[in-house]
């Protein structure tokens, strides 16, 4: 393997493989699970996107900037071609949630909601009406700029009292920053409390990339590394036969991320296009199609 990140990645499929048990979930499709499975990834050796397998980078791009606006209307992303949400912000699944007055494509107290307006009020959901919130994700950026040694620079997208109120709970939910202020490097945990390896763990590794690129470059620091641990670690039964193939694949060199634009300000990453941002030599293996259970 040219690059340690493919490496650790596709041991992980082969462990969960070999080594889970099937078990069965809230979909019609088994798992084969193992409890708690990490990876360590050194973001100074290029930018974590697999290149035994193309990844839809730009779709990955456009979901991040959605959730740090704090959006929740998916058409917006459907609108640009990215249809990770058509499934779970269908009439029929917001209705089987209990969801009957959201319109279709909305998630809801979801995602963005809670990055930017943590346990607050929603526009769309009369339950929340008069409830103030937290912008977390203004909260992390402040204290890396006044207080880089507090052990508090947290995100947390799980919220108890507004689980019932989005199309889908969570499942990165927590995130925490580690600044070394004498180096200016900046390392960021991620918690994930369900993890589909095969489909949804390549994307969750791209977007907290991105967000430590993006909080790292506007804070004056250098990304550093990108912890990754998730307690249910699953690959579906239907993608056992992508992961063969995936797992006989040598890998190439890391790309490198770079931000063409100026920026210096969170709304100045938060009006970045994709036209702004690059994946310098991404090289790849084409894409393994898998269907997404729902």
């Amino acid at each position: 393997m040219t690059n340690q990140y493919d490496k650790d990645y596709i041991e992980l499929l082969k462990d969960v493989k070999n080594n889970g048990y099937r078990k069965k979930n809230r979909t019609d499709i088994d798992t084969i699970s193992s409890f708690s499975k990490s990876l360590r990834i050194d973001l100074t050796e290029g930018f974590p996107i697999l290149t035994t397998k193309k990844v839809f980078f730009r779709g990955v791009f456009e979901e991040m900037l959605f959730f740090l606006k704090g959006e929740t209307n998916t058409n917006l992303l459907s609108e640009k071609g990215v249809n990770y949400w058509k499934g779970n912000t269908s009439r029929e699944f917001l209705d089987s949630r209990g969801l009957t007055f959201l319109p279709e494509g909305e998630i809801g107290c979801g995602y963005g909601h809670q990055f930017r307006n943590f346990g607050g009020e929603h526009p769309l959901v009369p339950q929340t009406k008069g409830l103030k919130g937290v912008d977390q994700l203004s909260e992390v950026v402040q204290k890396i700029k006044t207080n880089p040694w507090d052990r508090r620079i947290i995100i947390s997208l799980w919220c108890p009292t507004q689980l019932d109120l989005m199309a889908l709970p969570p499942c990165h939910l927590y995130t925490q920053f580690y600044c070394n202020p004498e180096k200016k490097e900046l390392s960021c945990f991620l918690l994930m409390r369900s993890s589909d390896l095969f489909l949804g763990l390549p994307t969750n590794i791209i977007q907290y990339a991105l967000l430590t690129h993006f909080i790292a470059k506007i804070t004056g620091y250098t990304p550093k590394e990108l912890f990754y641990t998730s307690v249910d670690s699953h690959l579906y039964t239907n993608h056992l036969e992508q992961v063969d193939i995936q797992v006989e694949r040598e890998s190439f060199k890391l790309p490198e991320f770079i931000i063409k634009k100026e920026v210096k300000t969170l709304d100045d990453i938060l009006s970045l296009s994709y036209e702004d941002v690059e994946l310098k030599n991404y090289q790849f293996h084409p894409a393994i199609k898998a269907e997404m259970a729902v």
